[in-house]
C-alpha cells in the first residue's frame, strides 16, 4: 500500500512537472488557446445565439418584446462581463506561470486550479443560465397553479397536498387573464432557457473532463502496472470449477485422467470438484481443510462424513500463505 501511495505521488508529481516545462516553453501558444476558447463563448456561443433567437428560430414566433428584452439583457450582461475581464488581459501571463508553478503540487493541484479559472470565466454564463432557470420554474408552476384554479383546486401549504376550494368570479377572471398571459410568454422562456442550459451543459462537461483527469491522476495504478509488466504471473488467476462423480469409495472417476493440471477441490462419497490454475509458470499452492459433511444417499438416512476441502492458486509473493 506504501509503495502504490508513492507511486501515484510520483506519477503525479512527474506529469506536473512535464506540464510546466510544456507552459514555460508554449506560454504564447497556451495563452492563444485561451484566447480562441474565449471568443468561441462569447461570440459563437453567446451573442450568435442571442441573435438566432431575435430571428424566429427554426421557425417559432416569439414574442418579440420579450425577445428583445432577454436578449437586450443578455448581451449587456456579457458586455459588461468582457469589460471587466478586460482588465485581466495583462496578468494572463501570470496566471499561466501560477498554474506551471504549481507543478510542486502535481498535476492535480494544476487541473484543480485549471477548474477554478475556468469557474470564474463562466461565471456570467452560469448566472444567465440561473435566471432564465428561475424564470422558467415561475412560469411552469404559475401554469401549473392556474390550472388547478379552473378546476377549483389548490394547493394546500400545511398538508402539502391538493385540496377542492371554491373561487368567486373575480379570482376566475384574474386566473383567466394571467393563464392566457403565461401560456403565451411561455414559447419565447422555454426556448430560450433550452438554448443557455445547453450552452451550460458544455461548460459543465469542459468541468467534468477535468474531474476525470484529476480523477485518473490521483488514482493511476503505476506500481501494480510495474509489477504486472515486471513478472505477469505475480498476480492470482483464479480458479476453474470442474464437478466429477466419485464411488462409495471417496475414489474420484477419471481422476488419472485429468491431464489438464486440476486438482482437487472437494472430495465427497457422491463426486468431486476440481480447480484448474491458471496456466503460468508459478507453481500452485494447495491449502487444505477437514472438515464434516451431511451426505443425502437414496433412502438412506443422511450420514455425516470427512471432506476434503482444498483450493489452488499461484499466490503473490507479497502475501502470506494461509495457515
Amino acid at each position: 500500500l506504501l509503495l502504490s501511495s508513492t507511486s501515484v505521488v510520483l506519477f503525479d508529481t512527474l506529469a506536473g512537472g512535464a506540464v510546466c516545462l510544456f507552459l514555460f516553453s508554449q506560454t504564447k501558444v497556451v495563452l492563444n488557446m485561451v484566447h480562441l476558447g474565449y471568443e468561441f463563448l462569447h461570440l459563437d456561443m453567446l451573442r450568435s445565439r442571442v441573435d438566432w433567437l431575435m430571428a424566429s428560430p427554426v421557425g417559432f414566433k416569439l414574442n418579440s418584446n420579450v425577445c428583445h428584452f432577454l436578449s437586450s439583457c443578455i448581451l449587456t450582461m456579457a458586455a459588461l462581463w468582457n469589460g471587466m475581464t478586460t482588465f485581466a488581459t495583462p496578468f494572463e501571463p501570470l496566471i499561466v506561470l501560477l498554474i506551471a508553478s504549481c507543478s510542486i503540487l502535481g498535476l492535480s493541484a494544476q487541473l484543480a486550479l485549471t477548474s477554478d479559472v475556468l469557474n470564474f470565466c463562466t461565471l456570467h454564463v452560469f448566472y444567465i443560465y440561473a435566471c432564465l432557470a428561475w424564470l422558467f420554474r415561475v412560469v411552469t408552476s404559475s401554469l401549473y397553479s392556474l390550472w388547478n384554479l379552473f378546476r377549483g383546486l389548490k394547493w394546500n401549504v400545511l398538508r402539502k397536498r391538493v385540496d377542492s376550494c371554491a373561487f368567486d368570479l373575480e379570482q376566475v377572471l384574474v386566473g383567466v387573464i394571467l393563464f392566457s398571459l403565461f401560456t403565451f410568454l411561455f414559447p419565447t422562456l422555454a426556448v430560450f432557457y433550452i438554448v443557455f442550459l445547453a450552452i451550460w451543459l458544455v461548460v459543465v462537461l469542459t468541468h467534468c473532463l477535468l474531474r476525470l483527469l484529476l480523477a485518473i491522476c490521483s488514482n493511476f495504478p503505476l506500481y501494480l502496472l510495474l509489477l504486472h509488466f515486471s513478472d505477469p504471473n505475480i498476480f492470482s488467476g483464479g480458479v476453474t470449477l470442474n464437478i466429477g462423480s466419485a464411488d462409495r469409495g471417496g475414489e474420484v472417476e477419471g481422476e488419472d485422467d485429468l491431464q489438464d493440471g486440476s486438482v482437487p477441490l472437494c472430495r465427497s462419497s457422491t463426486g468431486a470438484v476440481h480447480t484448474r490454475p491458471r496456466d503460468s509458470g508459478g507453481a500452485a499452492r494447495l491449502f487444505e481443510f477437514e472438515g464434516d459433511a451431511q451426505v443425502e444417499t437414496g433412502g438412506e438416512q443422511p450420514r455425516r462424513e470427512k471432506t476434503q476441502i482444498m483450493s489452488a492458486f499461484t499466490p503473490s509473493p507479497r502475501v502470506a500463505p494461509l495457515v
